[in-house]
């Protein structure tokens, strides 16, 4: 309860403060009093997506993290030409997502900055200029998530890490969640980067592990709810679990149905997506799990919203990104699959994306 409370302060002091740190050092000052968007240089839509990468790790290793696996004396022979031909195909994918790829986008299983950096500015000059906010976090293998963002867009104003801990299991380690705010025209917006602890232990065994990091989340979307009820706020991330299973649906309280919407649920357009038997961003065992999602605040689906949830534009990305032949030739194309690497390979994961209209 203490660790809760603690959350819920640091958060309510992180988000009213105005004047915050830029990626860059800099100092920045938002517009955080209006509610009607300056659209000057904006696009009308904004995309917004997130993509699971499927341990992005360069060939260094890290003596503090699990990383033997991806070393050229591995267990993968993970090679520089390797690493580069990740980079080719993960790019080449989010460039696909739409021109020069979204304009704000979360990431996950990266090892460090440097790798984020490389996949976006480095690997594929027709992308757009991103800038990256990554922190390290305190997971076992090294894994992190990211946002990435068109600065053109997205004015960055702070973020801040929310450390994920375990009562019952203290020892326990998992992904932090990452938090940003800043503003798109006059518009504040808040982004939640996710990655929750896995099902390795299976389902039921770990929902607890999962359930905390939705209580964490919640915590954090109610604080920033308190300071302004109309706030924007976007969740994203690799969840590992599906958008009917408890986490995701009583204690983040996502809700799938746009009409049902209260002022305290999180509008999850994922879960209509969904088919066990034929749908989602991942599979296991022969059935489809769409562990990957996007949750906006009750706010942005509001049509005299300034950014507003373009209905229908939620998107699990698989074009070309399929295996493309046998039995699973639907399925996410690997590039690592069974110890053996796939140079056409993506990721186990299909990214997701929605849009945002700017309204004039």
């Amino acid at each position: 309860m203490k660790y809760l409370l603690f959350c819920t302060i640091v958060c309510f002091a992180f988000f009213s403060c105005k004047t915050t740190s830029s990626p860059s050092g800099t100092s920045d000052t938002p517009t955080v009093s209006s509610r009607t968007i300056d659209t000057f240089d904006l696009p009308k839509e904004i995309q917004v997506a997130f993509y699971n990468i499927e341990n992005l790790f360069d060939t260094q290793d890290n003596p503090n993290k699990i990383d033997e696996d991806f070393l050229p004396e591995g267990r993968y022979q993970w090679t520089s030409d390797k690493y580069q031909q990740k980079l080719q195909q993960l790019s080449t994918a989010i460039g696909a997502m739409g021109k020069a790829g979204p304009h704000v986008l979360g990431l996950a299983e990266v090892e460090n900055a440097t790798v984020v950096e490389e996949l976006l500015n480095e690997s594929n000059p027709a992308l757009r200029k991103y800038e990256i906010i990554h922190e390290e976090s305190p997971d076992a293998r090294g894994i992190d998530v990211a946002l990435a963002y068109d600065p053109v867009v997205f004015i960055y104003s702070s973020h801040k890490i929310i450390p994920y801990s375990l009562p019952e299991d203290p020892a326990y380690t998992s992904r932090d969640l990452l938090l940003v705010g800043g503003t798109i025209g006059s518009e504040p917006i808040y982004f939640m980067v996710n990655h929750w602890p896995s099902r390795r232990e299976g389902q039921k065994e770990s929902e607890i592990r999962r359930t905390r990091a939705a209580a964490l989340a919640r915590i954090a979307v109610d604080s920033l709810m308190n300071i302004d009820p109309e706030a924007n706020i976007i969740l994203m991330g690799d969840f590992n679990d599906d958008p009917t299973n408890k986490s995701i649906s009583q204690v983040l309280r996502g809700e799938g149905n746009w009409e049902d919407l209260s002022s305290e649920e999180l509008y999850n357009p994922m879960e209509q997506l969904h088919d066990p038997n034929s749908e989602g961003t991942l599979t296991y065992r022969g059935k489809w799990n769409l562990f990957d999602q996007i949750l906006l605040s009750e706010e942005l689906t509001s049509p005299k919203n300034a950014l507003v949830y373009q209905k229908g534009s939620a998107t699990i990305f698989s074009k070309e990104l399929t295996v493309g032949f046998g039995r699973g030739s639907a399925n996410p194309r690997r590039a690592v699959f069974r110890g053996k690497f796939d140079p056409e390979g993506y990721s186990d994961h299909f990214p997701v994306y929605v849009r945002l209209r700017v309204n004039q």
